[in-house]
């Protein structure tokens, strides 16, 4: 596994154990890569990681990016607002 793959990996696990996620997202967290169609809100996706190669002669290095984004649902039965997650 590359390390941006395990970077990933790790910090998914780091979210779907913390018990305040849980209590927004169900238990288990609902965290995807790619969502199914009918996903059940709210939910949390997690981007692929990508990055740039900052080595040089002497040394290795790379930033590594990637995004979360948490979804909501909008309805009208809720005056319609939506809850924030922060």
């Amino acid at each position: 596994m590359n390390p941006a793959a395990t970077l990933q990996a790790a910090i998914l696990a780091r979210l779907a154990a913390d018990a305040g996620v849980r209590a927004e997202l169900g238990d288990p967290a609902r965290i995807h890569a790619n969502p199914p169609a009918n996903a059940t809100f709210p939910f949390a996706t997690l981007d692929e990681a990508g990055g740039a190669d900052w080595s040089a002669c002497d040394w290795y290095g790379r930033d590594t990016l990637f995004d979360i984004h948490v979804w909501g649902e909008l309805t009208a039965a809720a005056g319609g607002k939506a809850k924030v997650y922060a």
